[in-house]
């Protein structure tokens, strides 16, 4: 869960492969403005023959906005991996919580009490990082065979 106005940072990464994966970014069905994605990260290592690249991108933004305010209160991250000329491996994670909009009496009492929900988004984190290291994983098992 989410509370609107919150500050959401995540993380995407494919696994090492040649070509490399090209990573975008989706919020609640659009995708993400330059401004709410860091500069793209690449790892680069030497193995048999190849130059396996490794990708991270990781958005952040305010939960603030019109497409944050959608009768569903719904957040919805979608992080999108493919390798140019092979469609047939594209793969995707979505991450969905629910957003909550308190009123400022309820936001002081939570601010005033310590109430902090971040163990919860790291846990998204790195689960949604595990679910594309696994991935990636399996797709350069398939392009290697």
């Amino acid at each position: 869960m989410y509370h609107i106005d919150e500050f959401v940072t995540a993380n995407c990464s494919s696994d090492y492969s040649s070509p490399p994966a090209t990573l975008t970014w989706y919020i609640n069905g659009e995708q993400a403005l330059y401004g709410e994605l860091q500069p793209r990260i690449e790892h680069t290592i030497p193995a048999h023959d190849y130059n396996l690249r490794r990708q991270i991108l990781q958005t952040h933004f305010y939960l603030n906005g019109p497409r944050f305010y959608n009768p569903t209160r719904i957040l919805e991250l979608k992080c999108v991996a493919e390798i140019e000329n092979f469609p047939t491996l594209r793969r995707e994670s979505v991450l969905k919580a629910n957003l909550i909009q308190d009123d400022n009496l309820n936001n002081q009492m939570l601010l005033s009490s310590g109430y902090q929900n971040k163990s919860s988004r790291d846990l998204c984190s790195q689960t949604l990082l595990l679910i594309f290291s696994i991935i990636f994983t399996t797709l350069l098992h398939r392009i290697s065979s």
